[in-house]
């Protein structure tokens, strides 16, 4: 990712991919370290619009990452941010909603490991059925009482609510009441009543009473990353001005999330 670039600052009208991370204080870094140029923020009417927007490209694609404030997450937060955001750039064509969320494991376990969900690994909500993607798991407000040389990744259906799940049981019914949902998560509805987006989550536990923030940065690393991938195969945007149109090689991304439970397992194994 290159910072401070020389070239000519795109306008509003020129960015055609949303980015959106609700969660400021995990889910922006990634997002930033995907870029492979980091450019000024065109003019927009502040007054109208509170949003803070990091803009730049990847693949010659031109993003607008967006992020809710600090503290500020669920459907409701994620729904204003959108709605500002695709009125202040609208010519958006593609949505991302790019973050982390609760994996709803298989009843029975697969013989092959990947079939399974795993932390850090992610979800993507195309079930591939005709029905809706993300879908409703609550009618109301719901209370609950390494690096890897590959990303793992699994299309299907993604629950989403306004409330933390931390109980086994509650998740288990929920993947039956939504046509066996993979993932649970708090802000794709805000986003769909401004525009529709693929929902891509990255897990980072498995929404039961062990639940805890161990996995969240891995996680929304690795989701980061297979967002980047997935622009890298979409093909170029043909309406980028030329001088625009080039990849940079980006820093090492890994070396800022690496798989937590493999931390310094290669230094003790040497020493062994």
């Amino acid at each position: 990712m290159a910072f401070g670039s020389s070239l000519p600052p795109l306008r509003c009208a020129d960015y055609h991919v949303a980015w959106i991370c609700p969660v400021a204080d995990l889910e922006l870094l990634p997002a930033r370290l995907m870029l492979d140029e980091e450019y000024p923020t065109p003019p927009y009417d502040t007054h109208y619009d509170e949003n803070t927007y990091i803009c730049g490209t990847i693949n010659s694609h031109a993003i607008v990452v967006a992020t809710c404030a600090q503290g500020e997450t669920g459907n409701i937060n994620a729904g204003r941010l959108t709605g500002y955001m695709f009125k202040t750039f609208p010519n958006i064509r593609m949505a991302l909603l790019v973050g982390i969320g609760g994996g709803i494991p298989h009843a029975i376990t697969s013989e092959d490991p990947l079939d399974d969900i795993h932390l850090g690994g992610v979800v993507v909500g195309w079930p591939g059925d005709g029905k809706p993607a993300c879908v409703y798991h609550e009618r109301g407000r719901a209370r609950a009482d390494g690096e890897f040389e590959m990303l793992v990744f699994h299309l299907g259906r993604i629950a989403k609510g306004n409330a933390v799940i931390q109980d086994s049981e509650l998740r288990d019914r929920i993947k039956v009441r939504c046509d066996g949902a993979l993932c649970i998560e708090m802000e794709a509805a805000g986003v769909d009543a401004n525009r529709r987006c693929l929902v891509i989550r990255g897990i980072s536990d498995y929404t039961d009473s062990h639940k805890s923030d161990v996995w969240r940065s891995h996680a929304a690393g690795k989701v980061a990353a297979f967002a980047r991938e997935l622009l890298c195969r979409v093909p170029r945007s043909p309406d980028l001005p030329i001088h625009h149109r080039k990849t940079k090689t980006r820093i090492n991304f890994w070396e800022r999330f690496q798989n937590p439970t493999n931390n310094g397992r290669e230094k003790k194994m040497k020493s062994c």
